[in-house]
């Protein structure tokens, strides 16, 4: 931790027990994917070897269906408002370049509307950021801020600004910008030398509504890209900063105790978080291997378990809550996209306080 008066909570986690459901596999996997709960299990948009393509799974984390949604497409993003779904990705155009398009889809992953292209153009741009406000979408290219409804059609354009985005709420938002990015000279195991610049980017957690800044909240030296979840009252970020998963509690706006995970000393990396309004899930990689944590919002964390340990080199792990205890935790292994169904029961942690 970077701060000297930074509280770390750690928990004897002897009561919040857990069950790692079995690990179901999907399909091939090429490039990024994405996935955002429904109402009866959620929905997967990922890059596979013809098209990028979008699926549904159950509750018990079983692969129901797919479709292919374009070939031309990859590096897809999905958002949820109400019972609309919509998926943004990056449509590349032979000749012309790469634009972000958007389409809504059903409950299935099947297109329910038509393609819709944004005005941003090049041959490699970035992987959109799309977001829920209640019953409308907010969608970014490098140019402009698009607010949408439900089918995906513009509401309102705005030029966009240096921030991106991390989590939203109910007519509210969380973004970052970054900061830094120079070389540290730096030592370790008795040799010293530049740090290359992405060790060394920091950002600061921006809370905003639409279209207006209500403040900055603080700025932390970290390695990672942040993940958050939660409600507007109580949103927990979390990154890897540079081996071990840490965060911050942000409570009505104010900047909160920072937390670690317990046990999380060796190289820990791409964290990824999920609130089932109750409790948040943090899942992170670990060597290959995929774990989790459990964290409430009374401050209780507890040590990590594992999630999927094959030894097959898991990555690119991701959460979304399906229900009250009840998560469905995505990874890559090789080429193929899997999941598995993490649940936990619902009596309370016991706690211990440790200052730092």
């Amino acid at each position: 931790m970077r701060a000297a008066t930074a509280i770390v909570f750690l928990l004897s986690f002897a009561v919040h027990a857990q069950t790692v459901g079995p690990e179901n596999r999907y399909e091939r996997l090429t490039g990024e994917y994405d996935v955002v709960a429904t109402n009866s299990g959620a929905v997967i948009a990922w890059r596979g070897a013809d098209a990028l393509r979008a699926g549904s799974v159950d509750g018990n984390g079983r692969f129901e269906s797919a479709s292919p949604i374009d070939a031309n497409a990859d590096a897809p993003a999905l958002a949820r408002a109400g019972d609309a779904i919509l998926l943004a990705f990056n449509y590349q155009q032979p000749d012309v370049g790469g634009r972000v398009a958007a389409i809504a889809l059903d409950a299935q992953g099947r297109a329910a509307g038509p393609l819709r292209l944004f005005e941003f153009t090049r041959h490699n741009p970035p992987t959109p950021l799309v977001a829920s406000h209640g019953t409308t979408f907010s969608l970014w290219d490098p140019l402009y801020r698009y607010k949408l409804d439900t089918t995906g059609a513009v509401i309102r354009r705005d030029k966009t600004d240096d921030v991106s985005l991390i989590h939203t709420f109910e007519g509210g938002e969380l973004r970052y910008r970054r900061r830094s990015q120079q070389e540290r000279w730096s030592c370790g195991f008795s040799m010293c030398g530049w740090t290359p610049p992405f060790y060394s980017v920091s950002w600061e957690l921006i809370g905003a509504r639409y279209g207006s800044f209500d403040g900055i909240h603080r700025s932390w030296y970290a390695p990672g890209l942040p993940a958050a979840a939660g409600e507007e009252s109580e949103i927990v970020v979390i990154w890897n900063s540079p081996d071990v998963v840490e965060g911050v509690i942000l409570r009505n706006g104010k900047t909160g105790p920072q937390i670690l995970i317990p046990g999380s000393v060796d190289y820990q990396t791409s964290p990824a978080i999920a609130f089932d309004g109750a409790r948040y899930l943090i899942v992170f990689e670990d060597y290959g291997d995929v774990y989790g944590a459990w964290f409430d919002a009374s401050t209780n964390i507890g040590h990590r378990f594992p999630i999927a340990t094959s030894g097959l080199a898991e990555a690119d792990v991701d959460v979304v809550a399906l229900s009250r205890g009840r998560f469905l935790v995505t990874y890559r292994i090789d080429d193929t996209l899997a999941g598995r169904i993490v649940t936990t029961a619902d009596a309370p942690p016991q706690k211990r306080r440790s200052a730092r």
